[in-house]
């Protein structure tokens, strides 16, 4: 059933609702203020499990209307419907088969749904201070989703194998990139032609520098970014290791290859005619009053814009990496951190094939 269609006229109390669900993985919650309508919108739906009448108890003598049906215009068999009364410790009903058989298994599965829930609002809590995003779960979902009965558990059993402390780290607030309106989108796709100028300029750059090379296999500013990234604590050349270089220099530790890095980067981004391309960029965002954190973002990182000539694989690259910083959460001393959540989730949604948002 993918749509429900209600029509109630003086159900228990109920004057009118007339009210269509549709539901595509998701769950509805309906909300009044107490004694106006949750209990009697109950009886409704118990008196069509029942095959039971409806009426209006204060006033009998007036004409009741129940229709509950399907997106087919057809009505919903009492089967289909499951009500559990709340408070009732022996509340029984010959239903409850449908969602566990065991009482050992049932106890099993609402313990892992209180471990899951608890997991995931402290991981979503770690994530949002991660990302800045406004609405991560929703925005994590959208870009990794293959389908719309995908929930975030599936997301990170698919991209847990992707996860890895080595990608790169950004400091941005993410929905200055990727906003919810689109604007940043669309910009590129407006202003294309002078991106694809720009990053043409930049690997023209790469292919003339000493340091950097243009080939099938670049070496450029995010491959050199990564090596530093894994000998910056030095240790790599403590261990009486160095760097050699093509022209047969060495560098013997982390602080010189940093100097020599951000000498060459700055090399690349100095030059005149990439800065005349960019400062056209720039100017043509700075028209645009929606778009002032983006542009302050690659103001303050120029090299931004060759990520950005591919807008969702890098969207999915910045996620990638906020799970990389929530997953060193393993690595503390506290066995349940945010970033536990990652093999949390897959270990325990698979016990007996339960799988949550699905069951």
């Amino acid at each position: 059933m993918n749509k429900l269609n209600i029509k109630l006229q003086h159900c228990y109390g109920i004057k009118k609702l007339e009210k269509e669900f549709v539901f595509s993985n998701r769950t509805f919650a309906i909300y009044a203020p107490n004694g106006s309508m949750k209990t009697s919108f109950a009886k409704t739906f118990r008196d069509l499990m029942n095959n039971e009448q409806t009426k209006d108890l204060v006033y009998p003598e007036r004409t009741t209307i129940r229709e509950i049906k399907d997106e087919n215009n057809s009505d919903i068999p009492p089967e289909e419907v499951f009500i559990i009364e709340p408070y009732n410790e022996r509340y029984f009903s010959d239903k409850e088969s449908t969602l566990v058989v065991e009482k050992e298994l049932r106890e099993k599965y609402e313990k892992i749904y209180v471990d899951l829930d608890k997991e995931k609002r402290s991981f979503i809590t770690k994530l949002k201070s991660v990302s800045q995003s406004s609405d991560c779960e929703e925005e994590l979902l959208s870009t990794f989703s293959e389908s719309e009965k995908d929930t975030i558990f599936d997301i990170l059993e698919k991209v847990s194998s992707s996860v890895s402390s080595s990608q790169t780290q950004y400091s941005f607030r993410y929905n200055d990139i990727f906003d919810k309106k689109g604007n940043v989108k669309k910009f590129l796709d407006k202003y294309k032609d002078v991106l694809d100028e720009y990053i043409q300029q930049y690997n023209s750059l790469i292919s003339q520098s000493q340091f950097f090379k243009k080939s099938s296999n670049t070496f450029g500013t995010y491959q050199a970014n990564e090596i530093l990234k894994s000998v910056e604590d030095n240790s790599f050349f403590e261990a009486g290791h160095s760097i050699n270089l093509s022209d047969d220099s060495k560098v013997d530790s982390a602080e010189d290859f940093k100097t020599l890095l951000e000498s060459e980067v700055k090399k690349i981004f100095a030059d005149e005619k990439l800065k005349k391309i960019f400062d056209g960029i720039d100017k043509a965002i700075g028209g645009n009053v929606e778009l002032r954190s983006f542009k302050k973002v690659i103001e303050d990182d120029n090299s931004l814009l060759i990520e950005l000539k591919d807008y969702e694989a890098f969207k999915r690259k910045v996620w990638l990496s906020y799970l990389s910083q929530i997953q060193s959460d393993n690595e503390a001393p506290r066995p349940r951190g945010a970033g536990y959540l990652l093999n949390f989730f897959l270990s325990r949604t698979k016990v007996r094939g339960i799988r949550p948002g699905r069951d």
